[in-house]
């Protein structure tokens, strides 16, 4: 689900894709760097067919 997807669904959307991205983000943070949370995302929205 894209960011607008999120806006259009409505705050609870918005709240549990941010908390699935979160969730992602500390999964998967010891597979790479994290220089900061934004690119953690980044790296998992090009990296993992099931954020799509």
């Amino acid at each position: 689900m894209d960011i607008e997807s999120a806006k259009n669904a409505g705050v609870h959307a918005i709240a549990v894709t941010s908390g699935y991205a979160t969730h992602l983000v500390l999964q998967k943070c010891t597979s790479f760097v994290c220089t900061n949370v934004s690119e953690a995302i980044e790296h998992i929205k090009k990296n993992d067919e099931n954020y799509k």
